[in-house]
Formats: C-alpha cells, structure tokens, sequence
C-alpha cells in the first residue's frame, strides 16, 4: 500500500484536524478522529469520527461535508511479478517457494538497466 497523507477541509474550506468538532447532515455533532481511508481507493474517502458516547465509527466524509485531498503519496513501483518495492528501495522477491514449505520473502539485489534476468 502506499504510505499516505490527508488534508482535511469543511464546507467553508477550514483545515480540520484530530479533536476537531465536526457535524454530520443531520445536524448532529462529533469529534473528527483521523482519515481511515483515502480517495485512492475508489475516489470516495472515509473518515473516523467518535461520539459523544465515545462509540467510534467510520463514514464517508460527505456524511460530515468534509472534503479528504491526498498530500502525500508514495506509490508502490513493480518490476515483473512477485516484485514489490516502494520508490527508490531495493527489491524484495515475494515469491513463495511452496516446495519447501516456506513463504518468507527473499531479498534481490535491483535489476540492472537493459538485463534479461
């Protein structure tokens, strides 16, 4: 997964942050907790919000008319298959060898330009 980051905004264009008091459409108030997923997934964000109870629980952040924007990304890059590595880090091989029983990672040293292997 990628390792993001999230602005928060209201209607008004306010940065909110953790702790901040937040109302849903039906007028009813809640504390912002933290985003619980971005619009990376399928363009529609999460949020996490705790009552006043203190029950906790997810919705879209349109439920609050929050607006989620990524800030910070850093996307996983692939090479050929079984390949995973984020930008700028060495290979780590997650084939799984099932012959020996075993599906620890192994660790590749990084394709050279123009190589076959």
């Amino acid at each position: 997964m990628a390792d993001a980051t999230h602005r928060v905004t209201d209607a008004d264009g306010r940065e909110i942050q953790a702790g901040d008091q937040v109302t849903s459409f039906r007028g009813e108030t809640a504390t912002f907790v933290r985003v619980t997923r971005g619009t990376e997934y399928n363009g529609t964000a999460k949020v996490s919000v705790r009552w006043p109870d203190g029950f906790e629980h997810d919705y879209y952040d349109r439920v609050f008319n929050l607006t989620v924007s990524t800030i910070k990304d850093q996307p996983l890059t692939a090479g050929v298959p079984g390949e995973i590595r984020l930008a700028g880090e060495d290979i780590v091989n997650t084939d799984i060898d099932r012959s020996k029983g075993s599906g620890s990672a192994r660790h590749c040293e990084p394709r050279q330009e123009g190589s076959s292997q």
